[in-house]
């Protein structure tokens, strides 16, 4: 494809904007300046339903349960009161970005800014980690238990994903000699992280004999051998990342797979438990709902824990300019897939307190895993294969529309200019997604599932709350519009102060990573108003364009060309 060159005007564009670049360094034909409008009614679907039942199922039971025990229904009613909200702010706005144009619309410049600025700083890479370590864990948990797997070898598994082999002619022990061996942690004995190794290989023969044996002089340290035979180790962030880069219509596609995945995991899960239940035992749900169990200074948490594992249903609103008739397949998607999902997490939550007691589920860092083995050991090799998968279309999802809302924030100039852009020929927004992948690393190697859920809710559910209250003003001021759905204004106002109590709540209930969150969306004040609002000197703005036509020569990207809003 031949580029040609532009010339190139930079200048500031307005109060609350980054920059503006004009006609930006390489541009194409117009026929490749836009988006790929691929996602239709199932794909949405699958979309939603993918996004939701990932991790959350599988590991939100313990935290709600730790912080309240009795929050079943408050969870239904508050979050169908923010399913109704979103709603009508995803049929209401003709824009891809979900929470960051909503409240960029509603409630200016500032406040979307500080959502994009704690997005991309805390929500979006703890949201990931936290699913990724999911995933780790479930994949390492069969093979230690008992007892649960170690923390390096699950942090080690969520960023080894999966082995990409290329199977050699003939491969054999005594061609172990020549593969070449690597200490990846120096502080991981060999043995305690023997799983791991056999099952990011598959447990062919050559890796096992080399984790048992490895050579004389690197003993006490886990060795990964790779023989020139032609072994690859892949992340499963890459995997998503390598997916959304190449074709939203494919991204799409594996969703659907996915979402099929997934509510065959909840089904095998759902199923011998409701056969122990129909058996008589109901011993377990004796005091469900006794209130000597319910820790009002907790709840904020519970709520976190629970809402986390019904996230995905805003999911929709974030690819808005990508779906077919939006207008019709948002609220249709939508609530076809949340339906699904309720009946699905009802039945799952039954189906684990069936077979496990309270403290059961408290002491189980993976309940599904807790639950097979208490259930149905002959399902105990295939569950959590099902689970890590589930979290794989789960990152996948969440990847997708992340890389939307950068690519919006761009588009409306609160954004450096090259996440606007889009690949020439697989019309992806390239560099928005590639922007994910270090922080998602960064978080999974520092960080721990509830501490990170704590971390990333309060951030999340405060700009939630803000975007609804943004639904309120808009009504207000455009009173004109219609909207083809349309909740009474008591929705919107219980949902907005319902979130905001919460989030104030939390503060009591876990200061010290409360804080850090609060922390992070305080620090988006100055960079605001030393970036965003302040004129760019002539020489950053030679900066960068410098750095952005260069990186758009590499990344063969352009600008969107045709307005799909």
């Amino acid at each position: 494809m031949a580029f040609r060159q532009n010339d190139i005007s930079l200048c500031a564009h307005g109060k609350g904007s980054f920059f503006r670049l004009g006609p930006l360094g390489v541009t194409t034909d117009s026929k490749h300046g836009f988006p790929f409008t691929l996602v239709s009614f199932i794909s949405i679907h699958a979309a939603v339903s993918a996004s939701m039942v990932g991790s959350g199922i599988f590991i939100s039971p313990k935290g709600v349960l730790k912080n309240s025990g009795t929050v079943g229904f408050s969870l239904v009613v508050w979050f169908a009161c923010g399913l109704l909200s979103m709603f009508e702010l995803g049929t209401r706005i003709t824009k891809s970005g979900g929470h960051y144009i909503y409240i960029l619309e509603t409630l200016g410049p500032l406040p979307s800014f500080l959502f994009l600025w704690a997005e991309f700083f805390a929500i979006r890479p703890a949201n990931s980690a936290v699913v990724a370590l999911a995933f780790g864990r479930y994949l390492l948990e069969p093979f230690f238990a008992p007892c649960a797997a170690p923390v390096p070898a699950v942090k080690l598994v969520s960023l080894l994903g999966y082995c990409k082999y290329n199977p050699p002619c003939h491969v054999s022990g005594a061609s172990l000699p020549q593969a070449s061996y690597g200490v990846l942690s120096s502080g991981i004995g060999a043995q305690d992280l023997k799983a791991s190794c056999l099952l990011l290989l598959f447990q062919h023969p050559l890796w096992e004999d080399a984790l048992l044996s490895p050579p004389p002089s690197k003993q006490g340290h886990f060795f990964l051998c790779v023989p020139s035979t032609g072994c690859s180790m892949v992340s499963s962030p890459d995997a998503v990342l390598t997916l959304n880069s190449w074709s939203v219509s494919w991204s799409a596609r594996l969703q659907t797979a996915l979402s099929i995945v997934k509510l065959l995991a909840l089904m095998l899960i759902i199923v011998p438990g409701m056969m122990l239940l129909a058996q008589g035992h109901t011993k377990n749900f004796q005091d469900a709902f006794d209130r000597q169990s319910l820790v009002p200074d907790k709840l904020p948490l519970a709520f976190y824990a629970g809402m986390f594992a019904y996230s995905g249903w805003f999911q929709t609103c974030f690819v808005r300019e990508e779906l077919v008739r939006p207008e019709r397949n948002i609220p249709l998607a939508v609530i076809v897939s949340v339906i699904t999902v309720i009946v699905g997490y009802m039945l799952t939550n039954i189906s684990y307190y069936t077979a496990l007691g309270t403290q059961d589920v408290l002491a189980s860092p993976a309940v599904a895993v807790s639950f097979v083995q208490q259930a149905c050991t002959n399902l105990i090799s295939v569950v959590p294969v099902l689970v890590a998968l589930s979290c794989f279309g789960t990152m996948n999802g969440g990847i997708l529309t992340f890389s939307r809302t950068l690519f919006v924030a761009s588009r409306e100039g609160q954004w450096p200019p090259l996440f606007s852009m889009i690949h020439i020929r697989r019309h992806t927004p390239l560099p928005a997604v590639m922007l994910m992948f270090p922080l998602v690393t960064a978080m999974v190697c520092i960080g721990d599932i509830y501490h990170l859920l704590n971390f990333f809710s309060f951030s999340r559910w405060l700009f939630i709350g803000l975007a609804t209250l943004g639904l309120i003003v808009h009504r207000y001021r455009h009173p004109e519009l219609q909207s083809p759905f349309k909740v009474p204004l008591f929705v919107p106002v219980s949902f907005t102060i319902i979130c905001l109590f919460t989030v104030a709540m939390s503060i009591y209930s876990d200061p010290v990573n409360i804080s850090i969150g609060c922390t992070m969306v305080l620090s988006g004040f100055p960079v605001y108003y030393l970036v965003i609002q302040r004129k760019m000197s002539n020489r950053c703005h030679r900066l960068l364009y410098y750095l952005t036509h260069k990186l758009q020569l590499l990344l063969e990207v352009v600008q969107q060309e045709i307005k799909t809003y």
